[in-house]
């Protein structure tokens, strides 16, 4: 917001604490879900998420840390860490402007999983992004084109 200080930022979260912190940092936000009310006329350029995408059989592979302090549902993903992040790609369809961009938050080796599947639900320009240790760290994606 600091870099593009005409940029509408609307942040929705499940967890009322985490709403209230990004509040506290000037972010509007909302308590809701994927489901929720939000309807935006003319639609977003931007959908990102931060969706819980470790898969619940690895939980307790985490670090000790993040074990105790963070909410599991703030981790935990489901069977395969992808229950969320494929209920986000539907969202982002009904959000986005056409040729707006949906940026994600994931780990492991699900973009195996999510490339085909945004491709088959219209998206394009679908690239995953690794670190410097060549560690899966996300997706971006292009909503489909009007016409």
């Amino acid at each position: 917001m600091a870099q593009v200080p005409t940029a509408t930022v609307i942040g929705i979260d499940v967890d009322v604490r985490a709403a209230a912190c990004a509040r506290r940092n000037g972010v509007p936000t909302a308590v809701a879900d994927l489901d929720g009310p939000l309807r935006p006329h003319e639609g977003f350029d931007i959908v990102t998420a931060v969706a819980p995408y470790v898969p619940t059989g690895e939980l307790r592979l985490l670090p000790t840390d993040v074990q105790r302090y963070e909410p599991r549902l703030a981790l935990d993903g489901g069977a395969d860490g992808l229950d969320l992040v494929h209920r986000v790609i539907a969202a982002a369809g009904r959000l986005l402007r056409p040729g707006g961009r949906l940026l994600l938050e994931l780990g492991g080796d699900q973009d195996e999983a999510l490339v085909p599947a945004l491709a088959a639900t219209g998206f394009d320009l679908v690239t995953p992004w690794w670190d410097e240790d060549g560690d899966l760290r996300g997706i971006a994606a292009r909503a489909p084109r009007a016409g």
